[in-house]
């Protein structure tokens, strides 16, 4: 998700798909979160440097389009009248996305299109 232009877009076309009682599970990373932030710098940044790649930062920057907070409000708008529960990890119990590394949304269509 972080990666596509028109998230939205993908969200409503993935809605589009499922049917009544059907799931979607979305696993989106916490980035900028402060915890993912930490672990690029310290361990996949360097890798990177060493292998020849010297700004990995900004090649995430030119990946990365979108971040957690911006998917977070297209994914609760999009899915307003569906469940959806929000798992985080590693610590499932607290749900700041700058203390986790990624979001997974379990979503439960409730409605079809044609449902009033």
């Amino acid at each position: 998700m972080i990666h596509l232009k028109n998230p939205e877009t993908a969200l409503l076309n993935w809605k589009s798909l499922i049917k009544k009682g059907g799931e979607l599970v979305i696993y989106v990373p916490c980035k900028p979160g402060m915890i993912l932030r930490l672990g690029r710098r310290i361990a996949v940044t360097p890798k990177h440097r060493k292998i020849g790649i010297l700004n990995y930062h900004l090649i995430c920057a030119r990946e990365h389009r979108t971040s957690l907070n911006v998917l977070n409000e297209y994914i609760k708008e999009v899915f307003a009248e569906d469940r959806i529960k929000i798992h985080t990890w590693p610590i499932m119990a607290f749900k700041v996305w700058n203390f986790n590394l990624a979001y997974v949304y379990h979503i439960k269509k409730i409605k079809t299109a044609l449902s009033t």
